[in-house]
């Protein structure tokens, strides 16, 4: 298990280099495959996954007009540019402005062009699909980052922390961010009775400060 996990963080590790060398170019590419798949999936799902009833030469026609609107519209977002981390929530935003921008070109060069080149239905799935492929990809790359940089626990100091409040996710977040950390928290203490369900960056709140000494032997 332990060769299969150093492997993965090797692969992420160098996908993080190639990132950061290309960022842009891999942005784009990434972007690029989603809308691909939208309005594939789209165009099937408009003819009830019956590919032999979808015409996909109009598809083919649209996907290089969809991958250019995507990148324009990006580099107008600043989504292209290097404004935001990769995956951060601030680019998630500029992400949505984008896609809208690219599904609103689509659908109009979709009109304007005689006949039709794919059904009307199909830019605007296709827009909310791109918008979630890319917001995924973009979720699935943060997780894997988040996982990567976080403390092995090994020569950690495990560490219960009183307080689940915004101050406290700013020093949990800081401390499993930091893969050479000596902290690790491994649980939360919060007199609040509602955050006893609440978990910040998968830290549980366990109890209140009367159970401190409890929730110290246990974790």
């Amino acid at each position: 298990m332990a060769p299969l996990k150093e492997e993965s963080r090797s692969v992420i590790m160098r996908m993080r280099a190639l990132l950061l060398r290309r960022r842009s170019l891999v942005q784009c590419a990434l972007d690029s495959i989603c809308w691909a798949l939208a309005l594939e999936i789209a165009l099937l799902l408009r003819f009830d996954l019956q590919p032999s009833q979808a015409d996909v030469r109009g598809l083919v026609t649209l996907l290089p007009l969809a991958i250019a609107a995507q990148v324009a519209a990006g580099l107008v977002a600043g989504l292209y540019t290097g404004r935001w981390r990769f995956g951060s929530f601030d680019e998630v935003a500029g992400l949505a402005r984008a896609a809208v921008l690219a599904t609103g070109l689509l659908f109009v060069v979709n009109l304007v062009v005689g006949p039709l080149l794919v059904p009307r239905s199909v830019p605007l799935a296709g827009g909310f699909a791109a918008l979630v492929l890319m917001g995924g990809v973009r979720y699935g790359f943060r997780l894997a980052n988040e996982r990567d940089v976080r403390p092995g626990g090994d020569g950690c100091e495990r560490l219960v922390v009183y307080g689940a409040g915004e101050g406290a996710a700013q020093v949990i977040t800081a401390m499993l961010r930091d893969r050479s950390s000596p902290y690790l928290p491994v649980a939360l203490l919060d007199d609040d009775r509602a955050k006893r369900n609440l978990r910040i960056l998968g830290v549980p709140v366990v109890g209140t400060r009367t159970g401190m000494a409890a929730a110290a032997a246990r974790f």
